[in-house]
């Protein structure tokens, strides 16, 4: 996964009102254009972990049913069908490979974690059209801002299921 790279450009000029020495970045287009940069990839990926979610569920269901089934099936034709040999050994290896691939891939496991990770993104999204809807004024200091987005976007990044 790709991690946010900041440019290295100094503050603005203007300090802080509550501490004439700090100086802090200072809502500008730039940083705005920036941000919402960040939320078209960031929503590109909540899409795509939503997409993989959806997938891995139906492969759960898909992989998943046919080994209840098929023992159900051969359980209860037991006896009153005389089934072949060779038919009954490869329902039952067949019912065994399905099983071990749902048990291998944990389909339900990455379908649960990609949800996740779809929500997690949307989450920051919101925060960004949150603080983008006050006025510039009234906002957090935009060195603040992006710090916490960046730090959130690349931990989202490293964790995120593949």
């Amino acid at each position: 996964m790709e991690n946010i790279e900041l440019e290295r450009t100094p503050p603005s000029n203007k300090s802080s009102e509550d501490d004439i020495n700090r100086k802090e970045l200072l809502w500008e287009n730039r940083e705005e254009i920036q941000i919402l940069k960040w939320k078209e990839i960031m929503i590109l990926k909540k899409n795509n972990h939503n997409n993989n979610g959806k997938l891995n569920k139906k492969l759960y269901y898909i992989f998943g049913i046919p080994t209840i089934i098929i023992p159900l099936i051969l359980g209860s034709l037991n006896g009153v069908v005389e089934l072949n040999e060779i038919t009954f050994t490869f329902l039952m290896i067949a019912n065994s490979i399905v099983a071990g691939l749902n048990t291998f891939m944990n389909f339900s496991k990455k379908s649960r974690l990609h949800f996740e990770f779809s929500s997690k993104y949307a989450e920051v999204i919101v925060d960004i059209d949150k603080e983008l809807s006050i006025p510039k004024a009234h906002r957090i200091a935009a060195d603040v801002f992006i710090e916490q987005i960046v730090c959130k976007f690349n931990s989202m990044n490293n964790y995120a299921p593949v």
